[in-house]
């Protein structure tokens, strides 16, 4: 006997303590159709109805439940076996109510795993939940658009909200939930916008800094961390990627993915911070013997787990309050570029060599350093310069 997909499983589950004795639910293996069948106790003949509009699939759970629910009722009421009507559209636009769709989509987007149920959470349920209130008021995509593209043009979370609608949209469309004129417009550029300004960057940590940092902090895990991110250039999810290795080096599995392609798994390499010592020293032997870092949630939680961290610690406050007061804005990124800026000021290291041990392009290491490590560069060639003068003269 074949053995039920997980979702089939569950929606039996769910619907079993509901239904009365001889209802069941099945799909068509041929077209993908939703049967119910009525073979009550002592009948003659059984009946079976195809529920219209729906197919036998994981994103559909939610939508089928309901409607068999629904069937169920009816009997129980004594009436004849039938399908449930149609879903009712908005009185006011004529068009979709949003409620069952939108609960359809968060249903597919876990049982298809395209995201945890953390990510839904923190990331979708927002925008869900924008959309819950305004598409009754909206008779067309566009208007829908606008309504929940809220917060200023051209920033991350407007583009991310416009990003979700238009998955509910399109899958909407594509599972026949939504008529195709509901398919989202091609080109969104207008409808995110642009920004007029342009968040003021994070600068670079300085090296006396991350070592009195890391002093203040009490709890030893996020002192490994900060070690780690300041030493090795990291970006904060890498954290979750690094292993030891048996010959002492340190490797850093992630692939940051982007829309001009994905970087390498590297092998990195520490730049200690002038002036380290003691356990700065030897963090790869640490990593090997199995020093525990601190809960940094899933890949995209955590920067938001580092930069929550140190909010709620002093020595943090007290030390962007002191970076502020020099023009200098410090985040979590700020370990990252100092360690280009100390690659070339302190190391004397290429761009070239910078940017492979960062796990990035010369040309993103041009674009996003070239404000610190291109002056740095050449102070330090100067200061190089005048002492070869200098010894040269003396000889």
């Amino acid at each position: 006997m074949a053995v039920s997909p997980a979702w089939v499983a569950a929606l039996r589950l769910k619907l079993r303590p509901s239904l009365p004795t001889g209802l069941t639910v099945k799909g068509q293996a041929s077209n993908g159709r939703v049967v119910v069948c009525w073979n009550p106790p002592g009948a003659s003949k059984g009946q079976a109805i195809t529920l219209p509009g729906l197919t036998w699939a994981p994103s559909q759970a939610t939508a089928i439940r309901e409607a068999v629910l629904a069937i169920a009722a009816e009997l129980e009421a004594g009436r004849p076996l039938a399908a449930p009507a149609p879903v009712a559209t908005n009185r006011v636009t004529g068009g979709p109510l949003w409620a069952p769709l939108l609960e359809a989509f968060a249903q597919h987007k876990l049982t298809a795993g395209h995201v945890s149920e953390r990510t839904l959470e923190r990331m979708y349920q927002p925008s869900l939940q924008l959309i819950a209130r305004h598409g009754p008021l909206s008779a067309t995509p566009t208007a829908l658009i606008r309504r929940c593209a809220t917060g200023e043009p051209g920033t991350r979370g407007r583009q991310q909200r416009v990003q979700h609608l238009c998955q509910v949209m399109r899958w909407g469309v594509a599972e026949g939930l939504l008529p195709a004129e509901w398919s989202p417009p091609e080109d969104l550029e207008d409808l995110i916008g642009r920004r007029l300004t342009s968040p003021a960057p994070a600068h670079p940590i300085l090296d006396a800094e991350a070592l009195e940092l890391v002093e203040g902090l009490p709890d030893p895990r996020w002192r490994f961390a900060v070690q780690l991110l300041a030493t090795f250039g990291l970006r904060p999810v890498e954290l979750r990627h690094l292993r030891g290795q048996a010959d002492g080096s340190v490797a850093c599995g992630y692939s940051k993915r982007t829309s001009r392609g994905s970087t390498q798994p590297r092998t990195v390499q520490p730049l200690p911070p002038e002036g380290a010592g003691g356990d700065w020293l030897n963090l790869a032997a640490r990593l090997i013997n199995g020093e525990p870092l601190p809960p940094l949630g899933d890949a995209r939680g955590a920067a938001e787990s580092v930069s929550q961290y140190l909010s709620r610690r002093e020595a943090w406050r007290a030390l962007k309050a002191s970076a502020a007061a020099d023009g200098r804005r410090l985040a979590g990124y700020s370990f990252r570029h100092g360690f280009a800026l100390r690659a070339h000021q302190l190391y004397a290291l290429s761009p070239r060599v910078a940017a492979a041990l960062m796990g990035h392009s010369l040309e993103t290491h041009a674009r996003h350093y070239g404000a610190w490590t291109d002056e740095a560069t050449v102070a330090a060639a100067v200061a190089a310069g005048y002492r070869r003068a200098a010894g040269g003269a003396a000889n």
